[in-house]
């Protein structure tokens, strides 16, 4: 699996991770950031969007080796998205999160959002 090309990574996303402790949604233990994703909205993503988890609006995509802070963010946690290309912070939730293997083992992380 070709590596996705550094030149491409250059957003940023915050992920607010649930509060396993409290009695209600909407609640964070803890706040990480990653740095060097790419994110693509469901139009950008074009005739594959069928691929998307239902409810998202996007995807996005954290490399394994060159994302700093790289992590598989759980289902149901809080994503907030940032980038050259984006006008405003997208605040999200995580709808799916797919780990994808090359011959090396772990290269990259698919995370549905909306």
């Amino acid at each position: 699996m070709m590596q996705i090309p550094k030149r491409l990574l250059r957003d940023r996303m915050v992920v607010l991770l649930p509060d396993p402790e409290a009695d209600y949604a909407g609640e964070y233990a803890e706040r990480r950031e990653v740095r060097g994703v790419l994110f693509q909205s469901k139009a950008e993503l074009g005739r594959s969007s069928w691929s998307l988890a239902d409810g998202a609006s996007g995807r996005v995509y954290i490399d394994a080796q060159n994302s700093q802070g790289a992590f598989a963010p759980p289902v149901g946690a809080r994503v907030e998205v940032s980038g050259p290309g984006i006008p405003d912070t997208l605040a999200m939730e995580v709808k799916a999160c797919a780990p994808y293997c090359g011959l090396r083992g772990l290269h990259h992380w698919e995370v549905d959002a909306g």
